[in-house]
């Protein structure tokens, strides 16, 4: 049971985090967008999704593959939309549908209230940050899962946290550039991870899953200058030693989620764009056919 300064205090922090995180909202072109509200396992209660679900002119006609993203947010930040670029890239380039899912937040909602929502919307449909560690955690859990009609291809993770149990003291980037803070780290795992859920658990800290349950195609992408890049690697490196179709590329210069916060012109633009052409590729390549 929290107690109440420590609830009072927790609150105090997520505004000021969301209240900073302000920029990683984006415009959303309306007229691409279908903004729905789908059933989820509680009574009454919804989970908002963006679909981007116009086919291309010369698009096939027949059922299209779907991709799901979830947005990065600490576990802690509103962002739904912040990855519209992304998803209107992937619609416009590989014609797939894409449904960018929201997913309820910490502190008022810790794990595996974020999870559970992901399993949701998959169950529905037939699926970047703290939205790759639930993408992975939800790829393996769904192998599992015997209620889940839709088979995961793969899974596209960037920048994402894959080990809670290693204290973030002793998480370093390859050459930092704004670093998450240690003690930002801890404080979102202090309102994500109730105490009862030790950080090992599979279902938190995708490096102690089986590889065995991963997907056959994954692709990650890591940022030079973050100090989540190491262990991501080092998970796609475990996984790659399985036989599985693992793409890892590491992008030199950049800041964790450094795409979604460029100035046109710029080099982080570039990088940007070139890191959402190699997912294209990766899903043209493996899901979108």
């Amino acid at each position: 049971m929290v107690g109440f300064i420590t609830s009072v205090r927790r609150k105090a922090m997520v505004f000021l985090i969301r209240f900073l995180s302000g920029q990683l909202t984006a415009e959303l072109d309306l007229d691409e967008i279908t903004q729905l509200e789908v059933d989820s396992r509680d009574q009454d209660r919804k989970i908002r999704i963006h679909v981007y679900d116009h086919p291309l002119p010369d698009a096939k006609s027949g059922p299209r593959p779907v991709l799901i993203n979830w947005h990065g947010s600490g576990f802690l930040v509103p962002a739904l939309g912040s990855d519209a670029a992304f998803c209107s890239t992937v619609r416009k380039s590989t014609g797939m549908i894409v449904i960018d899912a929201d997913y309820r937040k910490a502190p008022a909602d810790p794990f595996p209230a974020a999870t559970d929502d992901a399993f949701d919307i998959l169950q529905w449909v037939c699926g970047f940050s703290a939205g790759g560690n639930i993408a992975l955690v939800t790829s393996t859990a769904s192998c599992q899962s015997q209620s889940l009609t839709a088979a995961i291809r793969g899974v596209l993770a960037l920048y994402l946290v894959t080990d809670q149990h290693k204290p973030p003291e002793e998480k370093k980037a390859p050459s930092p550039i704004r670093p998450i803070q240690p003690f930002v780290a801890n404080f979102i795992a202090e309102c994500y991870i109730p105490v009862s859920i030790r950080k090992d658990d599979p279902r938190i800290s995708p490096t102690f899953t089986d590889v065995d349950l991963f997907p056959q195609n994954m692709l990650f992408i890591t940022c030079e200058g973050d100090n989540l890049c190491l262990e991501a690697e080092q998970l796609a490196s475990k996984i790659h030693e399985t036989g599985r179709n693992v793409i890892s590329r590491r992008f030199d210069g950049v800041a964790h989620a450094w795409d979604k916060s460029v100035k046109a012109g710029t080099r982080e633009e570039e990088t940007r764009n070139e890191a959402y052409m190699i997912a294209v590729e990766f899903l043209r390549e493996n899901i979108a056919v």
